[in-house]
C-alpha cells in the first residue's frame, strides 16, 4: 500500500486545494481554535490561505461555481472541477491496481494464481511502473494550465465572489451583533467640492470612532486615506463617476482603519445643492459592516451562503436615482380618524443611529434589495444650520416619503430655510411638543447624536407611520458643531 499512499500524498501536497468535508459548526483542524492562521484582525477574504481553505469546502466551491456561471466566467471553475475528477479517476485506478497487485500478483499475494512466475513478475513490475511513473505523469500533465487558471480565479473571480457574498450576508451577520454595529445613522462627513481634491470639511464623532483617525487627521483630507490596497477599483470608478456627474451612489468598499485593520464600508454619497442649484457639499454616510466577522470560520460561512435566483450578482453601476413622487391618495378619513385618537406627539428615545430599523429590514433580504434598502435609509435626510435649526439642504427622498396634512406638497427647494420643527409639524397630527424639542436641542447642543421616534403622515396612502429620526452633529477640526444631519427611517418602508 506504500505506493498508493505516495500517490495520495502527492495529490494532497501539490496542485489545487482539494474539496473537503461540508462546513462544520466549528471549523478547527488546520485553522486552529482561534483561527489565528491569518491575523487577529479582520480575516483577509483575499488572502491565499483563505482561498486555499475555501476551496476545501464543497459548499463554498458550489457557490463560487454558481457565481462564476452568473458572471460569464464559469468555464474556469468547470476546468478546475474536471481536473479534480481527473485526479479522482487516477486515484481510483491506482487503488484498483494496488489491490490487484497485493491480492493476486505480488510474490506474497494473498491469493495464488495458476500462472507462471515470469508472467506474475512482469505484471507486478508493470503495476509498480504505472504507480511510480505513468499515473503521476498523467496527474501532472495539466499542472501549468491548472496553475494559470487558479491564479486567474484567485485574483479575479474569487475577490468579486467574496465581495458579493459579503454584501449579501452583511445584514444577517450584523443582525446577530446589533450592539456592536458601528456607523449607520451617526457616521457622516461633508466634503467641500469647491476645494482641490474635495477634502473633508466636517465630520461626525461616529466617523472618527469608526475610522480610528483623529479629527485633525481627517479634516482637510480626501477620503482616500481609508482605501485598502485590495479595494475594488470598479467601485472606486463608479464613485468617481457619480461625484463627477453630481449624482447619488451606494457602494460596498473594503477600507482600512488607521491601525491598518480592514473593514467593509457601506458608503452612501449625495450631492448637496443650494436653492439656486449650486453644488455646495457632498454628504457621505458610512457604516462598518465588519463587526460581526471575527474569524476565518465566519469568512467561510459567508462564502458558503446560498446564491438564490433572486440573489444573483449584479453588474454595472449601483448609482441610486431619486425616487419619483408617488401619486397622492385621498385619505381624509384616515387622517380624521387618527386626529380624533391622538392628542400629542408620539415620542420614544432610542440609541443614536439607524441600525435597528435598517437591520430589521435587511435581515433575510435578497441581494438586489440590500444596497437599495441602504439607499432608502440614507436618502431621506435634511441638513440643518446648527444654531437656528433651519433646513439648509433637503433630499427629494425625505419630501417624497411624507404626506402633508397641514400644507400643500412641498419640494426639496421649497423647504430650504424652514425651521425643522415647523417642517415636522406639517406632517404630524399635532404640533411637535416641547419635550421632543428639548430632548433634541439639549443633546445636540452637547455635541452628541440622538435618535427619537415620531409619528408622521407618510406617502403614498397618507397613513401615519412611526419614523425613527436620527439627529447627528457634524463638527469642524476644532470639534465645534457646524451642521446637523437628520435622517428618517421607518420599519414599514422597504
Amino acid at each position: 500500500m506504500a505506493l498508493v499512499s505516495a500517490v495520495k500524498s502527492e495529490a494532497r501536497d501539490e496542485g489545487p486545494p482539494r474539496h473537503g468535508h461540508a462546513l462544520p459548526a466549528n471549523i478547527e483542524g488546520s485553522l486552529g481554535r482561534g483561527d489565528n492562521l491569518i491575523s487577529t484582525r479582520l480575516p483577509e477574504f483575499f488572502h491565499p490561505t483563505t482561498f486555499k481553505e475555501a476551496m476545501k469546502v464543497p459548499l463554498v466551491v458550489h457557490q463560487l461555481h454558481k457565481f462564476a456561471q452568473a458572471t460569464q466566467c464559469g468555464e474556469n471553475l468547470e476546468f478546475l472541477q474536471r481536473l479534480e475528477q481527473h485526479r479522482n479517476v487516477i486515484e481510483t485506478v491506482a487503488r484498483s491496481m494496488q489491490h490487484l497487485d497485493n491480492n493476486f500478483l505480488a510474490s506474497d499475494a494473498n491469493i495464488a494464481l495458476n500462472l507462471e512466475k515470469q508472467t506474475l513478475s512482469k505484471a507486478h513490475r508493470d503495476i509498480v511502473h504505472a504507480l511510480q511513473t505513468t499515473l503521476p505523469s498523467l496527474r501532472s500533465m495539466f499542472e501549468e494550465a491548472e496553475a494559470g487558471i487558479e491564479e486567474l480565479v484567485f485574483t479575479d473571480t474569487f475577490p468579486k465572489f467574496a465581495r458579493h457574498q459579503m454584501s449579501a450576508s452583511a445584514s444577517r451577520a450584523l443582525a446577530r451583533d446589533r450592539t456592536e454595529y458601528a456607523g449607520l445613522g451617526d457616521c457622516f462627513i461633508l466634503t467641500d467640492p469647491s476645494r482641490e481634491d474635495n477634502p473633508i470639511a466636517f465630520a461626525s464623532d461616529g466617523f472618527v470612532q469608526v475610522t480610528g483617525y483623529s479629527r485633525a487627521e481627517v479634516i482637510h483630507h480626501n477620503c482616500r486615506f481609508l482605501r485598502s490596497q485590495r479595494i475594488d477599483m470598479d467601485s472606486v470608478a463608479r464613485i468617481r463617476k457619480a461625484i463627477a456627474q453630481r449624482e447619488e451612489c451606494v457602494e460596498l468598499l473594503l477600507n482600512e482603519k488607521k491601525g491598518g485593520q480592514p473593514f467593509w464600508n457601506l458608503l452612501y454619497i449625495a450631492p448637496l445643492f443650494d436653492e439656486n442649484g449650486a453644488l455646495v457639499f457632498f454628504l457621505g454616510g458610512q457604516v462598518d459592516c465588519s463587526v460581526a466577522v471575527h474569524s476565518l470560520s465566519d469568512v467561510l460561512r459567508i462564502l458558503a451562503q446560498p446564491i438564490d435566483s433572486s440573489d444573483r450578482p449584479r453588474t454595472g453601476s449601483h448609482t441610486a436615482h431619486q425616487a419619483q413622487p408617488a401619486p397622492k391618495s385621498k385619505s381624509c378619513r384616515t387622517v380624521r380618524d387618527y386626529l380624533r385618537k391622538s392628542s400629542k406627539s408620539s415620542i420614544r428615545t432610542e440609541p443614536p443611529g439607524a441600525e435597528s430599523s435598517l437591520l430589521a429590514r435587511l435581515d433575510n433580504t435578497p441581494l438586489e434589495k440590500h444596497l437599495a434598502t441602504a439607499y432608502l435609509t440614507y436618502s431621506k435626510f435634511v441638513i440643518l444650520h446648527h444654531s437656528s435649526y433651519d433646513i439648509a439642504f433637503a433630499s427629494n427622498g425625505v419630501v417624497d416619503a411624507l404626506y402633508p396634512i397641514k400644507a400643500k406638497k412641498a419640494t426639496g427647494v421649497r423647504v430650504i430655510g424652514m425651521d425643522i420643527f415647523k417642517f415636522l409639524d406639517s406632517y404630524s397630527p399635532v404640533p411637535v411638543d416641547s419635550n421632543f424639542k428639548s430632548a433634541v436641542k439639549g443633546t445636540l447642543k452637547a455635541g452628541r447624536a440622538i435618535s427619537l421616534e415620531l409619528k408622521l403622515c407618510a406617502e403614498p396612502h397618507g397613513i401615519f407611520e412611526l419614523f425613527k429620526l436620527h439627529w447627528t452633529p457634524l463638527k469642524d477640526e476644532a470639534g465645534a458643531v457646524a451642521w446637523l444631519v437628520l435622517t428618517l427611517g421607518s420599519d414599514s418602508r422597504k
